[in-house]
């Protein structure tokens, strides 16, 4: 094998797996295709130690120059893992290598609103994709949740314990439920049934703009809004692979050493049923790398 263990994902997950696994002196490799959804993170407040918060960009700077003075391998583009006779076979982009166990720390791929500014907004912080992660921030403040499913109102439900002042936009092409075409308001609030225009910076909130259900152009002010429009997992490495199971979402199950049902494959991170959360996909890393470390060492197989 070219490599003890070959991590899919350059997240979180990823790289704290890599960490630990090259601090047990595991020849190790990291794969991605692009940049992390991470990376958009403006601060999160939800990290040990970082009182004023930390951005994303900063949090993936600090693990990769610490997977750099390692001397952690690299491997940029399209990944597909494939099982041979005593491991895994890896493609990246124009790269073959082969690796005795494999760590999938994929993530998700949030499905976003039709929006000209979007990459913009992101950017700047003004979009935001995680209650658990900041609705603390946004306490007692204006909230606009843009919803098409459960999963979005699940959503509106959270931040409903943080402020009496959240709205849904629905879709007018989606399907409401039929207790909320009935009375357009969900347990928390007031529901919108429009389509989506333009969402804007103003003066420290955002400018929403939205056709009703009779086409009449409707601006409103938000201290914040929320993409709650579902997930993808990425999971074009593994897609093939009969054995890992997944839930009905398209997450990843594992065991408690965070083991898929493929042997030898692991799983951490968003990509993996359960609360999406650095520090969630942090202690994932560290199971999984450290349960791999033991098998090599006590000369397990597959």
């Amino acid at each position: 094998m070219d490599y003890d263990v070959a991590v899919i994902g350059a997240g979180p997950g990823g790289l704290v797996s890599a960490l630990y696994l090259r601090r047990f002196m595991r020849s190790t490799i990291v794969a991605s295709a692009g940049p992390p959804r991470a990376a958009w993170i403006p601060k999160t407040h939800n990290l040990l130690g970082y009182r004023t918060g930390i951005s994303g960009e900063e949090i993936l700077l600090r693990l990769n120059s610490q997977l750099d003075d390692l001397g952690v391998a690299r491997s940029v583009g399209e990944c597909r893992v494939d099982a041979i006779a005593r491991g895994f076979r890896i493609s990246c982009g124009k790269k073959t290598y082969t690796a005795q166990r494999v760590i999938l720390a994929t993530g998700i791929c949030d499905v976003q609103p039709s929006l000209k500014n979007l990459v913009r907004l992101r950017k700047a912080g003004l979009l935001r994709y995680c209650p658990v992660c900041d609705a603390y921030e946004y306490r007692n403040k204006k909230i606009l949740v843009l919803a098409q499913d459960a999963h979005g109102l699940r959503a509106a439900s959270f931040l409903s314990g943080f402020s009496r002042r959240v709205s849904v936009l629905w879709p007018r092409a989606g399907k409401l439920p039929a207790r909320l075409a009935k009375t357009r308001t969900w347990r928390g609030g007031p529901l919108i049934v429009g389509s989506l225009v333009s969402i804007d910076e103003d003066d420290g909130g955002l400018e929403v703009r939205f056709d009703d259900e009779r086409d009449r152009r409707r601006t409103a002010r938000y201290d914040a809004v929320y993409v709650e429009l579902g997930s993808t997992i990425n999971d074009s490495a593994f897609r093939h692979l009969k054995k890992i199971e997944r839930d009905e979402d398209g997450a990843i199950l594992v065991g408690s050493h965070q083991e898929t049902g493929h042997p030898g494959i692991y799983a951490v991170g968003d990509c993996v049923s359960g609360l999406s959360q650095i520090a969630v996909a942090a202690g994932q890393a560290a199971i999984a790398a450290t349960h791999i470390h033991n098998q090599l060492r006590q000369g397990r197989g597959r």
